[in-house]
């Protein structure tokens, strides 16, 4: 809805259900997401609400996919809801310039980019501070930079993590690192990642079903070469369906899945929960090769309580 503060006359301006807005003060833009269509997207319009567009899309369409949305200079950032990263994208070249991870274990709904447009008061009169914030404290200037990178004088410069060689080669099968804009992330060979820093061999990885009468039924279990058998969560972008469980049933010598128990249906297992946020195309051999949130690193939603079980056929 729009409304004229003098008059108190309003106007409805888009008619779906967006839950999160943002406004594009520059281009005389509203971005909104919608996700009760078929995916969850950021549509934008005219203060209006004509010249709709679709600026991206971000999955399938689910109460916990929510996206948060807000906009700064050229570009758009969002959250959606479940999801431990920042997304920043050119609202022009709709290109993708970073992904912004927040910190393990942190959940955050709500997103607010803060600029100095925003705050004045926070400016800096004696020093230069390109790509970072800058602070008077005291009558003294600070430049901030962001986590990853640093301050050269002038401007926030990325830190070249790689160089410190964090990348841990738990098991002989590491290839490289890769430095990113604020982190790094470890390229494994014939391998996968372990808390995105070191390898294991897929070969060393097992799966089976426990807590049930029948070899068929049961919770699903993984054990990882270094962290030992645990769980996988239910929960994510959305909840663990039947294309996670068929890959589940014929990595194990079934035909497919039958029903997927939720919520610790065949007990609650031990150890850690090693995947969360569970998402295959169903065409996958392994349970592991599908999207997930990385290994050991649930959300805070998964305890054991959420553990998931499969009946196959």
């Amino acid at each position: 809805m729009r409304r004229h503060l003098a008059t108190n006359k309003e106007k409805q301006i888009y008619g779906n259900d967006a839950d999160y807005l943002a406004l594009d003060k520059n281009r005389k833009r509203v971005y909104a997401y919608e996700g009760w269509g078929t995916v969850n997207a950021i549509i934008e319009m005219d203060y209006d609400g004509r010249n709709i567009n679709q600026t991206t899309n971000y999955g399938s369409a689910v109460l916990s996919g929510r996206m948060s949305v807000d906009v700064v200079g050229d570009f758009l950032y969002w959250k959606e809801r479940s999801s431990p990263i920042v997304i920043k994208m050119n609202v022009t070249s709709k290109d993708i310039s970073r992904y912004i991870p927040l910190p393990k274990g942190f959940v955050g709904i709500k997103l607010l980019v803060v600029d100095k447009d925003r705050q004045p008061e926070g400016g800096c009169q004696n020093i230069s501070c390109r790509h970072g914030y800058c602070l008077n404290i005291n009558g003294t200037d600070k430049c901030h930079c962001d986590n990853g990178s640093k301050y050269d004088g002038e401007s926030c410069t990325d830190i070249d993590e790689c160089l410190s060689s964090p990348c841990m080669n738990l098991t002989g099968f590491l290839k490289s690192c890769n430095n990113t804009p604020g982190s790094y992330v470890c390229m494994c060979e014939n391998g996968i990642y372990i808390n995105g820093r070191g390898c294991a061999a897929n070969s060393e990885l097992k799966i089976r079903l426990n807590g049930s009468s029948n070899n068929m039924s049961g919770r699903v279990e993984i054990y990882h070469p270094t962290l030992g058998w645990g769980t996988v969560c239910h929960f994510g972008n959305r909840a663990f369906l039947i294309a996670e469980g068929n890959v589940t049933c014929r990595q194990l010598g079934f035909s497919g899945a039958k029903e997927i128990r939720h919520w610790a249906h065949y007990g609650e297992g031990s150890g850690p929960v090693l995947l969360s946020r569970v998402q295959c195309s169903g065409d996958e051999s392994f349970i592991w090769d599908c999207s997930h949130n990385g290994w050991n690193n649930p959300l805070s939603i998964c305890g054991h309580g959420g553990d998931v079980g499969v009946d196959c056929y």
